[in-house]
């Protein structure tokens, strides 16, 4: 099993600055879904920034708040 990973995302529109922590997350992609449904929106889409903090490495992803979708940005 993978060892879970501490990431930090942020809506692609506010920048880094509007970075939260995501501790313990399982993927990139579980971290930008957390991170979603933390969001104060309701619907549509968000464009998520997220950086894993241990490699530094770093992806984008549309979360689609309706259907739960996640694509690359």
């Amino acid at each position: 099993m993978d060892r879970r990973h501490r990431y930090a995302a942020h809506l692609r529109s506010e920048g880094p600055h509007a970075r939260q922590w995501i501790a313990e997350a399982d993927s990139f992609i579980d971290a930008a879904v957390r991170f979603a449904e933390t969001a104060h929106v309701d619907h549509g889409e968000l464009s998520v920034e997220v950086m894993d903090c241990e490699s530094g490495k770093q992806r984008c992803f549309v979360v689609n708040l309706e259907t739960g979708d996640v694509g690359s940005c």
